[in-house]
């Protein structure tokens, strides 16, 4: 067995037992968790996250490139259409970055650490399912970010208001 070999060997358990927390029981919805207790039971009625949930698309994209076991595209796909439908911002584009357990954004500004995280997630999904409609996706929000970029001294805002205005004033600062 070559050296790639027994790497992938050696990591299958400790992948099969993080990604088997997370995939334990969907919620009533079909959403993944938004918290998860020690004892492993979902609190069903945490608000979800934006990061965790582009965090999760990108494990089991990543899990199903790597092992190719079908149940992890399954999830990858599954988590997709929810962030899609959960958080995508389908007005002003983004995504909103936390939202109430049955699907209301809890503030409508958005982080563009958190929209990164989602580019991540989509590209890695397109690499695993081939979707075109996830590397479209991914372009939209490299757009969305690209409204954050400061001109005066380079970098990008952290944080914007829904239409991807630079909103100062949620930080207390000018940047």
């Amino acid at each position: 067995m070559n050296t790639e070999n027994r790497l992938r060997t050696s990591a299958e358990d400790p992948l099969e037992e993080l990604i088997s927390r997370w995939s334990a029981k969907p919620l009533p919805r079909g959403e993944k968790q938004g918290r998860v207790k020690d004892d492993g039971q979902a609190v069903e009625d945490a608000p979800r996250g934006l990061i965790l949930g582009a965090r999760l698309l990108w494990t089991y994209s990543a899990a199903y490139r790597v092992t190719g076991k079908k149940a992890y595209l399954a999830s990858a796909e599954m988590l997709y259409h929810y962030l899609k439908e959960a958080f995508f911002d389908k007005e002003c584009g983004g995504a909103f970055f936390e939202i109430t357990h049955d699907g209301k954004p809890l503030r409508d500004y958005k982080h563009v650490y958190a929209e990164a995280f989602v580019i991540y997630a989509l590209s890695e999904f397109y690499r695993a399912s081939g979707r075109e409609e996830a590397l479209s996706d991914a372009y939209q929000f490299f757009d969305f970010i690209e409204k954050a970029h400061d001109d005066t001294f380079g970098g990008y805002f952290e944080v914007l208001h829904r239409d991807g205005t630079h909103a100062k004033e949620i930080l207390g600062t000018n940047q």
